[in-house]
């Protein structure tokens, strides 16, 4: 292994899966009864220790996600790279806190009031240094060789009218090197890049709106058993198509897959189309 520690000496000091309507920007929150979410934006955290010393790692999962979600996760990600950059030997704590939270005040102002109280802490024999929280009022300053956990993101909490809760939240630990060179993230083999914790699901086929399997059903009840078999193909590939698009939102990187629904669905009507004109021109035999 790269830095050649016994593996016997590495633990795991928690770990935490957060989903709907209960999230959390903390380390090491205990789990509930609550069921795992389909879709939405999941938080998934985890510490170790090896030979006394720390680190932590947290990334989000969305699943689906609306256009909020994906907004917060990129300027999470900006917020994130620009607090690792000012991390530098005589840093003021104080100083790195105002220059992230001013960041998402020109960027999204709307977003400032869900920003945390804190963007992280410095880590040594403890897991966390309680008296070390890189935050809007600590004058500690970065010293050379230290080590600290960096943690951005934003909330949005459940209340009357505020709509589904949801949370994004980026950490890593990072060194602070006591040579003049770049910080190391140590965390980094763990992708934060969007294309690697965002994934878009299509409806599976058959998984059509209450509605409509109810006037599906009262076709069949009319006869209709005939043109069930297209009525499906034609549900199925518009509720792709809607599927792609969640409230109505047309996003450029889903164009390709809401084109090849959108021919599915074209198919399907034009199938229907011509069994329908088949049977107009058949001859009944006389009785």
């Amino acid at each position: 292994m790269q830095h050649n520690f016994d593996t016997d000496e590495l633990d795991i000091t928690y770990t935490s899966f957060q989903s709907g309507r209960q999230l959390e920007l903390k380390h090491a929150v205990h789990p509930n009864s609550d069921n795992v979410a389909m879709i939405g934006t999941f938080l998934l955290s985890i510490g170790t220790r090896c030979c006394e010393y720390s680190a932590c790692v947290t990334r989000t999962v969305m699943v689906n996600p609306i256009r909020a979600h994906k907004e917060a996760y990129a300027l999470a990600l900006e917020v994130q790279r620009l607090i690792v950059q000012l991390l530098v030997p005589g840093a003021v704590f104080k100083d790195v806190y105002s220059a992230a939270k001013k960041k998402v005040q020109e960027i999204k102002p709307e977003l400032v009031g869900r920003f945390p109280k804190n963007v992280g802490f410095a880590m040594g024999l403890e897991f966390k240094d309680t008296r070390a929280y890189i935050s809007a009022t600590s004058a500690r300053q970065v010293k050379a060789g230290s080590v600290f956990t960096i943690g951005t993101g934003f909330e949005k909490a459940a209340v009357p009218g505020s709509g589904d809760p949801w949370a994004v939240w980026i950490t890593d630990t990072v060194l602070v090197p006591a040579e003049c060179s770049t910080n190391e993230v140590l965390t980094s083999g763990s992708s934060s890049r969007v294309d690697a914790v965002m994934f878009e699901l299509m409806r599976a086929p058959g998984c059509s709106r209450a509605a409509e399997g109810e006037k599906g059903a009262s076709a069949d009840a009319d006869g209709k058993a005939q043109q069930g078999s297209d009525g499906d193909q034609r549900n199925d590939a518009r509720d792709q198509v809607q599927a792609w698009c969640p409230q109505g939102e047309l996003e450029a990187e889903q164009g390709g897959r809401k084109q090849q629904a959108r021919q599915r669905l074209a198919a399907a009507e034009g199938a229907s189309a011509g069994a329908e004109h088949q049977e107009l021109g058949r001859v009944r035999p006389c009785p």
